[in-house]
């Protein structure tokens, strides 16, 4: 360690600061690469992260200069990946000119409305609710704003969007198919069903950008919290839960499925919006139970006394909720906790409510 120089005065000289915008542009830089980074694409939810640590340590003024240096560094990024014909992660769902624009509302808002709201409700679950809340909104009103002037409306702009990305797995897959022989089974898969994989996804879409908005803000959250403080044993998203009537709901729409599809549902007539609402119900109720089942983890392994690498790989190791098998593994146990309570949350108040 240098040494610090008394001057003549006596006083001690304060340490060297560091540069005003060296923060700002290792978050920006680090967010952006997270993003486009040429990997699986499960790693760009995690880009509002760097810029939401920013933010949380060093005030809102730091965070918004990280987010502009994120802006331009994911424009710089992304000419490199159009030019080198990189297709992995998400640079295989935009273009160069679509990236400045899918980072900013896929990484710089959620980074935003996350600090906002922890710096209003001081509670990760009441923070998780009030942004994802905030965030759809916004997200529900650029997607009137955009159909309003498209051809079919809204719903033809989502119906060219999910052919562009199927477009896009298509190419990527298509050029991994030299090197993995199971990325050319995979695109025979995708060729065959195209259809009703389109029909599917422009139906599930709504659930689809909810459940991704709800799983990219918890991520986001728990990574900056290990960072800037407030998990523990009695942090309340490790308490998390959803009230019982949810859990109705959840057997509602499993009854709707089943009467449809299942073995006496042939002499039923099959009604489309009902059958497509309760697909999309299971979907997204499917999603929050695994979050449930990733907080029952969370609260005992944050009872265990492990060391701070030990409860990073950890924390890390959540990321794997969004690997299908399991996704569905967490998604059991959130189930599970619902009629067990298998971290004795219940006390003699809230045993009817569900809530905490």
């Amino acid at each position: 360690m240098p040494r610090r120089h008394l001057p003549e005065g006596g006083a001690r000289e304060l340490p060297p600061t560091a540069p005003p915008w060296l923060a700002a542009s290792v978050s920006g830089v680090l967010s952006a690469g997270l993003f486009l980074a040429p990997v699986p694409g499960v790693i760009a939810l995690l880009a509002p992260a760097p810029l939401l640590i920013t933010s949380r340590r060093r005030g809102l003024a730091e965070g918004g200069r990280g987010a502009l240096v994120g802006v331009f560094a994911a424009s710089v990024f992304a000419g490199l990946l159009a030019l080198t014909g990189a297709s992995a992660g998400a640079a295989a769902a935009f273009g160069p000119t679509e990236a400045v624009f899918a980072y900013g509302l896929m990484a710089v808002l959620p980074a935003l409305l996350l600090d906002r709201a922890l710096e209003w409700t001081r509670h990760g679950r009441s923070a998780l609710e009030v942004a994802t809340a905030s965030y759809l909104a916004l997200v529900v009103m650029l997607g009137v704003a955009a159909g309003s002037g498209a051809e079919g409306g809204t719903t033809g702009l989502v119906q060219r969007w999910v052919s562009d990305s199927l477009d896009a797995v298509a190419e990527s897959l298509e050029a991994q198919a030299g090197t993995r022989p199971e990325a050319a089974t995979q695109l025979e898969v995708v060729e065959r069903n195209r259809e009703d994989l389109q029909t599917w996804a422009t139906r599930l879409f709504p659930a689809l950008v909810a459940a991704l908005t709800i799983v990219t803000l918890w991520l986001n959250l728990v990574y900056a919290r290990w960072f800037t403080g407030g998990e523990g044993e009695g942090d309340d998203l490790t308490i998390w839960r959803l009230p019982m009537s949810v859990m109705y709901a959840f057997m509602g729409c499993a009854a709707v499925v089943v009467l449809q599809v299942g073995p006496i549902g042939d002499p039923l007539p099959r009604v489309e919006p009902l059958f497509s609402g309760a697909i999309a119900g299971l979907f997204l109720l499917s999603v929050l139970y695994g979050l449930q089942g990733v907080a029952v983890v969370n609260h005992w392994f944050y009872r265990l006394r492990t060391g701070p690498v030990m409860r990073m790989l950890g924390i890390a190791a959540q990321a794997l909720m969004l690997m299908p098998p399991t996704t569905v593994l967490f998604a059991g146990m959130g189930l599970t906790d619902a009629w067990f309570d298998l971290r004795k949350l219940d006390g003699p108040d809230d045993a009817e409510t569900g809530e905490t």
